[in-house]
């Protein structure tokens, strides 16, 4: 099969997007009668991903199911269609995937549009750049599942030094004799790929190249951070977060430029995330609300401090750094994470009244470490937390049962726990401008692990479970 151009391969993803989102939001029959997996597997099949730069690696992300689960098979491929369908949507300004109250995104939108032309960038070059970007987003998890951002980043932006590939454009006959594939490296072979659709304007030579390779750079950064706003907005990361992703930009104005478009690319993530699919048929619905009112209330924010700052990272960094060590802030991000663990406490003065409670003396102490700590695979541990309370609730006396309040309070109490533990690291990462990884995978690593860990917890048996937490979780300085 041949390879396609990027600009015939965009034109065919627009064509799969348009169709999946007439599909979802058509009529209520052609949504029953849409098969996503039959689709996926026919319009993003691995024959056809293999022809693309990078291609074994595009299939090994498409069949990523690290569990192995008959049931899952298809999970990431399909996820791929969705977010390709979500991109197209997004960067058209199309409603139909967002709520009826989404007049908010229709200005953030058209302000984008605004500021990506007034900055000189190239509407149409970007919009191809985030359509390829959405196949792409999870290249990285042929590699490694938990830190797929980082590795789809170095495997397209450095891949090349190790990673040899047949040059497809070479004819396959010479004088009668088979043609032996010329070897490319991988890196510059996809750079070459993508640089062909860039045609900039009365620009040549060296400054066209410096251009193009700008977008390229666009490209692998949107790889490498596109699930910091959906982390934003989970309360599993601060604002701070956004200040990396800008620190490599060697052309300030387009900050806002970079961040406004990777919003829109987790946004289509978003669509696409299973635990926000509808509850019966399991496919895409509109975004909810309060999570897209959650990111444009953010980006509000973060586009005063890029405004402000004149795009200075280190300004950035502080700006942020300062707003999210203070104790609503804090709060707030305490709430979204409880939310979105589905832990139905009332409101953010329970949550306030609870971290003091648990902090004691260290509440402020608490709030500035925690406004620098970057949860990673948090969820999955404190969402299985309210599962099992709730079940156990069940079948408890009224005087036993694990409220809510309590549920937040556990889970508190682990934060507090693994800040405590990495004190030191948090102030010498905090020193060098960074932030401090935790890795929590390793909880839901194992059902048994995860389960014995959550009984202790909710039973009798809490610093048994917190020294047991101690061991599972791991502590890394973000870059």
């Amino acid at each position: 099969m041949a390879r396609d151009s990027m600009d015939q391969l965009c034109d065919k993803l627009i064509k799969i997007g348009s169709e999946t989102t007439q599909h979802l939001f058509g009529s209520p029959e052609e949504r029953k009668a849409f098969d996503p997996a039959l689709y996926a597997r026919t319009e993003l099949s691995d024959d056809f991903l293999r022809t693309l730069p990078f291609g074994g690696y595009l299939a090994d992300s498409a069949n990523f199911n690290p569990q192995k689960k008959p049931g899952q098979v298809d999970d990431a491929r399909i996820h791929m269609l969705y977010v390709i369908s979500g991109v197209v949507g997004a960067l058209s300004g199309d409603k139909a995937k967002f709520p009826s109250s989404s007049n908010e995104f229709v200005a953030f939108h058209a302000k984008l549009m605004s500021d990506t032309t007034a900055e000189g960038f190239k509407e149409e070059i970007l919009k191809k750049v985030c359509i390829v970007a959405a196949l792409y987003h999870d290249i990285g998890k042929a590699i490694a599942g938990e830190r797929h951002p980082y590795e789809g980043f170095h495997m397209v932006k450095d891949l090349g030094q190790v990673e040899m590939v047949e040059d497809l454009g070479q004819a396959p006959i010479v004088s009668g004799k088979p043609n032996k594939p010329k070897k490319l490296s991988a890196s510059k072979d996809f750079r070459t790929w993508f640089e062909e659709a860039i045609e900039i304007e009365g620009i040549k030579g060296i400054e066209k190249e410096k251009e193009a390779n700008y977008y390229f750079r666009f490209f692998t950064k949107l790889l490498r951070y596109h699930d910091m706003w959906g982390n934003i907005t989970t309360g599993e990361a601060s604002m701070v977060m956004l200040s990396s992703a800008i620190d490599l930009d060697d052309r300030p104005p387009g900050a806002i430029v970079f961040l406004g478009h990777l919003l829109l690319l987790n946004l289509a993530d978003q669509f696409g995330t299973k635990f926000l699919f509808d509850k019966v048929d399991r496919k895409p619905i509109k975004l909810d609300n309060a999570k897209l009112q959650s990111l444009l209330a953010h980006w509000k924010v973060v586009y005063k401090v890029l405004e402000e700052s004149g795009g200075n990272p280190e300004i950035v960094h502080e700006m942020l750094l300062k707003k999210a060590g203070q104790a609503t802030e804090t709060v707030d991000r305490l709430y979204a994470l409880l939310k979105e663990s589905e832990i139905n406490i009332k409101g953010k003065t329970d949550v306030d009244d609870i971290l003091k409670d648990v902090c004691g003396g260290r509440y402020y102490a608490f709030c500035e470490d925690f406004g620098v700590m970057r949860l990673s695979y948090a969820l999955r541990f404190f969402r299985e937390l309210g599962k099992m309370a709730n079940e156990q609730n069940k079948i408890l006396p009224p005087d036993r049962k694990v409220t809510p309040y309590r549920q937040a309070s556990l889970v508190i109490a682990v934060l507090k726990r693994i800040l405590d533990t990495y004190e030191a690291l948090i102030q010498a990462n905090k020193q060098q401008r960074r932030e401090t990884g935790i890795e929590m995978s390793w909880l839901s690593r194992s059902d048994k692990v995860l389960s014995s860990i959550i009984r202790a917890l909710l039973g009798l048996e809490r610093e048994a479970a917190l020294s047991w937490i101690d061991d599972e979780v791991s502590a890394y300085p973000c870059d």
